[in-house]
């Protein structure tokens, strides 16, 4: 009873994979083509940040990195006329932030001149810290010398960013500062966490409709194949003893109203065909027995190869009579037929279900088996059996 479970989990075993993969599969493509057009958007910024650069950079003197270092340096002209022309530039790029910065002679990350109004609240002076959030990317660009930018939208305090910073050097090839833009990043921000959160629920109900579609599909197409497969014997075609197992299994409720005989059949001289023959032949045996036994049979009740060379017949509501004429007629069947030119010879045995003496269908098989050796050893069946037994 322990293979027909795992058997049986077969089916739902593959569905659960089918199942799986396909909403894997789902949320990989969504993935993809979410990631896909979100690093559109960072190329996007990067390409505005490298138009930029090229203007601004014409407008900072590079002397300015060596010039101003306080608050008292916003009055000379270098820092006005620089500072004039990035808050034009700023505004025709449409950035929140752009300005310089450089390490100071302590080590500090420092602004020099904001392209804000002068009566921005949020306006840099001279010397004031950088914050935290650009400390990451602007000491990189000092230290490598080359462009950084944010691998991601920052969220920060003053809201959602794209950061560009970009080295700027003196005559001698030195990095003195950087120009840094920030881009207000924060529309881009909210429609890409919509389209997370949304559509990643719309594509996932999708996909897990079409999901629990192929199951459903795959159980009603490979039901029947897979039942076939799980309770037929691959070599003759005839039940198994899985098939057999489940089948006196579900008549046990029926017992006191139905009349049940087991017949098991097991195959004389196959370990003689086998060695002097070989398998080859011997397969060829068993399937001329299982063939006659299944002619005789099949009308009667239900066939199955229950062992290597055992077989059993269960018959539901027929006479006595009609059981004894099968196997007579199975006998007359064996007589005038041979495989491979081998005669062919079996011993059987049946058994009744009898109320009060049987538990169940289990212990007329015992009883059942217990006859056929009986048989088999006394010689009763067929008297070729002799010669091999």
């Amino acid at each position: 009873m322990r293979k027909v479970r795992f058997q049986l989990g077969i089916q739902a075993k593959v569905a659960i994979i089918i199942f799986f993969t396909t909403v894997a599969t789902g949320v990989a493509v969504f993935a993809t083509v979410y990631l896909s057009a979100y690093q559109d958007m960072i190329n996007n910024f990067i390409v505005r940040s490298n138009r930029v650069y090229g203007y601004a950079s014409k407008a900072v003197p590079v002397e300015s990195f060596s010039l101003l270092n306080n608050r008292e340096d916003q009055a000379t002209d270098i820092y006005r006329k620089a500072q004039a022309e990035l808050n034009v530039f700023r505004f025709l790029a449409n950035l929140r932030y752009l300005y310089t910065a450089k390490r100071d002679a302590d080590g500090q990350l420092i602004y020099l001149i904001d392209g804000l109004n002068n009566n921005a609240a949020d306006i840099r002076q001279v010397g004031d810290p950088v914050e935290p959030q650009i400390q990451e990317y602007l000491a990189r660009c000092l230290a490598y010398g080359e462009p950084q930018y944010s691998d991601d939208i920052l969220v920060t305090d003053w809201g959602e960013i794209f950061v560009s910073i970009w080295p700027v050097r003196d005559a001698d090839n030195r990095v003195v500062g950087a120009i840094c833009m920030e881009f207000d990043a924060e529309r881009w921000y909210d429609a890409f966490q919509n389209i997370r959160n949304r559509s990643l629920l719309i594509s996932t109900l999708i996909f897990l409709f079409f999901a629990l579609s192929g199951c459903i599909l795959f159980r009603r197409v490979s039901d029947s194949y897979f039942k076939k497969l799980a309770y037929t014997d691959a070599l003759t075609g005839v039940g198994n003893r899985m098939a057999f197992e489940l089948d006196i299994a579900r008549l046990q409720p029926a017992l006191p109203e139905s009349s049940v005989c087991l017949v098991v059949f097991d195959l004389n001289c196959l370990k003689q065909v086998n060695d002097v023959y070989g398998h080859a032949v011997g397969d060829q045996y068993i399937k001329k027995v299982a063939e006659l036994i299944s002619m005789y049979f099949d009308g009667l009740g239900a066939c199955y190869r229950i062992g290597g060379d055992e077989f059993a017949a269960v018959l539901i509501n027929q006479s006595e009579q009609e059981i004894n004429a099968g196997l007579a007629q199975l006998e007359i069947g064996l007589h005038n037929a041979s495989a491979e030119g081998i005669p062919l010879s079996v011993a059987y045995g049946q058994a009744w279900f009898t109320m009060g003496e049987d538990d169940d269908l289990h212990s007329v098989f015992v009883r059942a088996d217990s006859a056929m050796y009986s048989n088999k050893r006394q010689g009763k069946i067929q008297d070729k059996t002799k010669s091999c037994q």
